[in-house]
């Protein structure tokens, strides 16, 4: 099971590449092919191992079905809205990639957490080890990538890429991305988007964090390996990525390590100056976000009950949105309303309710517990990053994150022996 996951994962970090390089540099497949095939293999996955597993498939089931339930109504009802504005099965589809497919991701990462559970923690420790060093080399080859790219244009044309500008549905993706038109480069490494990168860095950083804690000893290596995440962070030029991670380490400081008020309150000044210095640099798209922002509570305020399943976000990249709001919440808003957003916020108040609940029963010390909580966080650091962009919107970063976080919090889902809590103490 681990070496299929790691192969899905790695498949998933590649997935912009491949599309760049068979579908626009080659022109051999469709790119709705490769979704289809990376999809099905998921859910092949799931139900291959849900019928191998089937014991322990029903104890997941028996965890787990009120969070199915808050989905089943959720998907209920915004397909209801969706019916009543008459949209039509694409606009649905559209929106389910950017609004429900974690959801889904997350589900299903949960079981695969609790079959680790029954397998030992030597083999989730394996499965966490390897996963490191697969984000270190994204990481790595990411910088690689758009080196080459400006240094050598002309070879990354032949594989499929078009001029540097803005990504346009449909059509070859630019060189690279730019602050402004005569701007600076943003790093966007292997992925399709630098905000989409900055995603993966807010997501994965207490899996990061945790991990050189843990297992890293040489102290050099730890420098340079946060030298490599940081320099990586600030060249996507990402304002919500630095203020995500931030939080992140400021939580963490009073959750976790009880750090003195000083700490806290210089952290706050430097997350602040870091992302106001950025605002600056990018003074344009800043102005734009801002009126997207409000101009779009207009149209919650007309409309409360929702427009419709894809009428807002990024689904306006594919023709079938018309409202940008720049802000995942008001998206949510827009597409199914007021009443439904609660059930979306239902969904998470339970998973992090049975988080604070799991957490409370393990040793202070467990290094999965910790871990855990390290994810919870990052996934709130995406929810800040939600109140200037459209986070989840890339199906890479969802994969990556939520496989994660599902997977280890179905693993601390099933209670063990005190031998077994023994073996994870760090």
């Amino acid at each position: 099971m681990t070496a299929v996951l790691w192969f899905f994962l790695l498949f998933a970090a590649l997935y912009h590449l491949l599309v760049t390089v068979f579908v626009y540099g080659l022109g051999r497949v469709q790119p709705e092919m490769l979704v289809i095939f990376r999809d099905i293999f998921r859910l092949v996955i799931f139900f291959v191992l849900a019928i191998v597993h089937r014991k322990i498939f029903v104890d997941y089931v028996k965890r787990t079905w009120k969070l199915w339930w808050v989905l089943i109504l959720l998907s209920f009802f915004a397909l209801a809205v969706s019916y009543i504005q008459q949209k039509t099965m694409t606009d649905m589809l559209v929106w389910a990639k950017y609004g429900m497919q974690f959801f889904f991701v997350f589900l299903m990462a949960t079981f695969l957490g609790q079959i680790f559970s029954q397998k030992g923690a030597q083999k989730f420790q394996s499965f966490l080890h390897i996963l490191f060093y697969i984000f270190v080399w994204i990481i790595i080859v990411g910088i690689l990538w758009q080196v080459g790219k400006m240094f050598y244009p002309e070879f990354f044309y032949s594989l499929g890429y078009a001029t540097f500008g803005d990504w346009v549905f449909g059509q070859n993706p630019p060189l690279y991305y730019l602050t402004w038109p005569g701007g600076y480069a943003r790093l966007s490494g292997i992925f399709s988007w630098p905000n989409n990168y900055g995603y993966l860095f807010v997501g994965l950083f207490g899996f990061w964090r945790r991990y050189l804690r843990t297992y890293v000893k040489q102290r050099w290596v730890k420098v340079l390996l946060w030298a490599l995440f940081a320099f990586s962070v600030l060249w996507t030029m990402s304002r919500g990525a630095v203020l995500g991670i931030f939080l992140q380490i400021i939580a963490l400081s009073f959750v976790l390590f009880h750090a003195k008020r000083s700490y806290i309150i210089g952290l706050l000044i430097s997350a602040i100056l870091i992302a106001g210095a950025l605002s600056l640099i990018k003074r344009g798209s800043t102005m734009a976000h801002v009126t997207a922002k409000f101009s779009s509570l207009a149209y919650v305020r007309a409309n409360p009950w929702g427009y419709g399943l894809g009428s807002s976000g990024p689904s306006i990249h594919t023709g079938h949105g018309s409202i940008l709001p720049e802000n995942f919440f008001v998206q949510i808003l827009l597409d199914i309303g007021i009443p439904w957003m609660i059930l979306w916020l239902l969904f998470r108040y339970i998973v992090l309710k049975n988080i604070r609940t799991r957490i409370r029963k393990l040793a202070r010390h467990d290094k999965y517990a910790v871990l855990l909580i390290c994810l919870s966080f990052g996934f709130l650091g995406l929810l800040l990053e939600g109140m200037f962009l459209h986070v989840f919107e890339d199906s890479m970063v969802n994969y990556w994150f939520f496989i994660l976080w599902g997977v280890t919090y179905g693993y601390l889902l099933v209670p063990r022996s005190s031998s077994s809590t023994e073996e994870q103490q760090s």
